[in-house]
């Protein structure tokens, strides 16, 4: 097939086919078309996919009472402000100081009835609106199966009955008459008695503007109700500009209330109300619970940074808190009566060497007000491992016992039986008569080795102390060297330093100890940075020729 005006159109610049090559022309427009009929009719842009839901998480609570192992409790809750129960443990990703923890979770979200208590120092006063905005942020926390009351000081005390619509928690609600004969305490007992004829956990949370007290006896008849139904008691305090509640009487008394029956106290400014509401709401609401066992067991007072995360419906949502835990020693009753016991717990992996290269404890001791006549008191310096729970039962410990004559003793002890209340006081039960060795200032013995192998090695005075005005007054510096026992890890025991002392003859002497320090080595360094592990502030970058403790004054009682 020829085509006509072939020249014309090579002149204008087209391009003839021919005749083999054009008949595929139909067949090839064909597939076009049928190609953008696909992209165009089958492949559509969608709708763009939803967000992700919104949700909110609260760290309402940590406990350490049973530290390593550590509970948190949280509430987590959607956009609607309602608890999502939907998670499990594999939802939940948490690290302390970034290192990951591996947690038991479990659901803790129950059936809740609360007993809102609102002072009539919120209601008069012109302070209607901070009553008006608790209680409606209070119930704004209302879900299925909650149900919530309101107490005010009105003449029918139960302003409004349990329920669980929060539309009728309404200005309307606290618009009575107040009855000023009516107490906090009658309140709060009414509102328990109220309380114990509902179901799952029972929470009062009283609102006030006022300080006040709550006396032993109300505490005794709130726990004088049964288990299954006594309620916990929550405080909340408001306070005007300046004011604070923390550390007052009324702040004492209403914590120790709080905590007695597993509630919480808490204050806000007057313009923060809602916050207080929420700061309580959400550790009532919290409805999971976390348990770990910290990767860090050492409860000396170092500082524990937490991060929360939760995966749920393709958000992520995560939460920061913190936590602390002091090793409570001076509650250990060593038998010194009221006299007090300082510490310093340990990080047993800063102590891994000891075994090769022995410890040396040492510090400074004066004693104020003895003479030197006849011993009147002793200075304790102890190294040891205590349980978990604080006690030292079945544990070895290295102790230095110097009196005022300068007479010293290094010795290792085992504290054993159920006499913890002698622990210090009558240290001759517990000492290990192969392991002890003895300086005597009277004898001129200022240094003093033991066998090669004994654990207690060496001990020593560094410098002579002088007889002046009927007294040895100034400072002596002292120190033991030893290998301790092997070190354990995993936070079942701890480790610590402490100080005490005792009194001859029952009066008040005053020993003072200062540049306290336990170094690797037999014998003391004198404050190296490298060997040393210091009692004192937290700075120790600085170059140091003296001993690193500020003084630690202790009074003898």
């Amino acid at each position: 097939m020829k085509l006509s005006g072939s020249i014309c159109g090579e002149a204008a610049g087209l391009h003839i086919l021919e005749p083999e090559i054009y008949c595929f022309k139909p067949l090839l427009m064909l597939m076009f078309i049928t190609v953008s009929l696909f992209f165009s009719f089958v492949i559509v842009p969608g709708p763009a996919a939803a967000e992700p839901e919104g949700f909110w998480l609260d760290i309402t609570q940590i406990k350490t009472d049973e530290f390593p192992h550590i509970n948190i409790k949280l509430y987590f809750r959607n956009q609607d402000n309602l608890s999502e129960n939907g998670l499990s443990s594999t939802n939940f990703i948490l690290s302390e100081n970034r290192v990951p923890q591996s947690v038991n979770m479990m659901r803790t979200a129950e059936t809740i009835s609360l007993a809102l208590i609102i002072d009539s120092s919120l209601i008069k006063g012109g302070r209607s609106d901070m009553a008006q905005k608790s209680l409606t942020r209070a119930a704004s926390y209302l879900e299925s199966l909650d149900k919530m009351a309101l107490f005010t000081f009105c003449t029918d005390i139960c302003a409004l009955d349990f329920t669980g619509d929060k539309k009728l928690f309404n200005a309307g609600a606290i618009e009575r008459v107040i009855d000023y004969t009516r107490t906090a305490d009658e309140l709060i007992l009414f509102a328990a008695e109220k309380l114990s004829r509902q179901l799952g956990n029972k929470h009062i949370i009283y609102v006030t503007a006022d300080p006040f007290f709550v006396n032993e006896a109300v505490l005794e008849n709130i726990n004088s109700i049964s288990p299954e139904h006594r309620p916990t008691v929550n405080f909340l305090k408001l306070n005007a500009p300046g004011e604070t509640a923390d550390g007052s009487f009324f702040g004492s008394a209403a914590t120790r209330v709080a905590y007695a029956t597993g509630g919480v106290f808490r204050e806000a400014a007057y313009k923060e109300v809602q916050a207080g509401v929420d700061a309580i709401m959400s550790t009532i609401k919290s409805n999971y619970q976390l348990d770990y066992i910290s990767t860090q067991p050492y409860s000396n007072g170092r500082k524990r940074a937490l991060n929360l995360g939760v995966n749920y419906m393709d958000s992520y949502t995560q939460a920061d808190a913190e936590y602390a835990v002091n090793f409570n020693l001076p509650e250990l009753n060593f038998g010194l009566g009221g006299n007090p016991v300082f510490y310093q717990e340990l990080d047993p992996e800063s102590l891994t060497k000891s075994i090769e290269l022995g410890l040396s404890l040492s510090a400074n001791v004066k004693f104020s007000g003895n003479k030197a006549l006849a011993p009147e008191s002793t200075a304790i310096i102890g190294f040891g491992a205590f349980r978990v729970n604080g006690k030292p039962d079945e544990l070895n410990h290295y102790l230095i016992r110097v009196n005022n004559l300068f007479n010293m003793s290094a010795a290792r002890y085992k504290f054993s039986g159920m006499l913890g209340d002698d622990y210090l006081l009558n240290p001759a039960r517990y000492i290990d008569g192969k392991e002890k060795i003895e300086v005597n200032y009277k004898e001129k013995k200022f240094f003093t080795s033991a066998d090669k192998n004994a654990a207690i090695k060496k001990a020593g005075i560094y410098w002579t102390p002088f007889f002046r005005d009927g007294r040895y007054d100034q400072w002596v510096r002292i120190f033991m060297s030893f290998t301790p026992d092997k070190f354990v890890f995993d936070g079942t025991l701890r480790y610590a330093i402490y100080l005490g002392g005792c009194s001859a003859d029952d009066r008040e002497r005053e020993i003072l100890f200062d540049g306290v320090q336990l170094q690797y080595g037999l014998v003391p360094t004198i404050f190296t940075e490298n060997k040393t592990i210091y009692l004192g502030p937290q700075d120790i970058n600085k170059p140091m020729v003296q001993p690193l403790n500020p003084r630690i004054e202790y009074q003898m009682k």
